[in-house]
């Protein structure tokens, strides 16, 4: 279903479609989002925000090759929410924000969209712990639901049990990360997610063998209190990693098993 598709395409018998807007819709989610959303017979965009200079006003299905949606490329965020929220109050379904921009700008943004009354779906990555906790707050008193999603591939989430479930059994673990040279926080949301999974255990990792001295401070990758050390792949480059790639390497240190997870995400930039 396209935004052009009006009132007489949805019977009364038949529930309205959720009103959806994309922020970062010219990006390389956010265009992935916008095709998800004119397919879905269930929703219907009715917001396109992005900031990329000289495309103010243009179609965003024209500028994705899908065909014109007659739904105009916005910078103003907060302008297109309160149109979402005034469209869709009589409606049960409501309004969504599907946001995949940049961690210096989706915080505000997402409580923008529950301060109008829109859900926010964020897929963007690098929101502090105090920020989080800062938003479930800020939801809960609105009476808004909101998901957070570090990453929307099911392969992912498996990764992340198997991970969990087999640091069990290890002492020392890394979690190393490839991303294509765009990815701009470190670490990723989906890693970080991973490494509160696996500490969930409750033990540590990574005790020092020798007295450890850097050059370079942060070669050895950040390391959490639990010790457990989180790395970028430097092989990470131009267009990043083609898919889901995911790898383990296992070896024996001392006769203490070292688990290595090289998980990308499988969803081309997601996390």
């Amino acid at each position: 279903m396209t935004a052009a598709n009006g009132p007489s395409d949805h019977p009364a018998s038949q529930v309205a479609p959720i009103a959806v807007v994309v922020a970062g819709a010219l990006g390389r989610m956010g265009a992935e989002v916008v095709k998800a959303v004119t397919a879905a017979a269930d929703c219907q965009l009715v917001g396109a925000i992005d900031t990329t200079p000289g495309k103010e006003g243009a179609d965003v299905g024209l500028e994705l090759g899908l065909g014109e949606l007659e739904v105009a490329i916005s910078a103003d965020l907060e302008g297109t929410l309160c149109q979402a929220s005034q469209a869709v109050r009589q409606q049960p379904a409501g309004a969504v924000l599907v946001d995949f921009t940049h961690p210096k700008v989706v915080y505000e943004h997402t409580r923008a969209a529950i301060a109008y009354g829109v859900h926010p779906v964020i897929g963007t990555t690098g929101l502090s712990p105090k920020q989080l906790a800062d938003l479930a707050g800020f939801a809960e008193k609105a009476g808004i639901g909101a998901a957070i999603i570090p990453n929307f591939s099911v392969g992912m989430v498996l990764l992340q049990q198997a991970a969990a479930a087999a640091a069990r059994f290890y002492d020392f673990a890394e979690l190393t990360e490839l991303h294509h040279n765009r990815k701009a926080d470190a670490p990723a949301g989906t890693c970080l997610k991973t490494a509160e999974l696996i500490e969930e255990i409750g033990k540590s990792f990574n005790a020092p063998q020798v007295e450890e001295h850097e050059t370079l401070a942060g070669c050895r990758g950040g390391q959490r209190e639990s010790g457990l050390r989180l790395a970028l792949d430097p092989a990470a480059g131009p267009g990043g990693p083609p898919g889901s790639d995911v790898r383990r390497r296992w070896r024996n240190l001392r006769a203490a098993p070292t688990t290595r997870l090289i998980a990308p995400p499988t969803c081309r930039g997601c996390c």
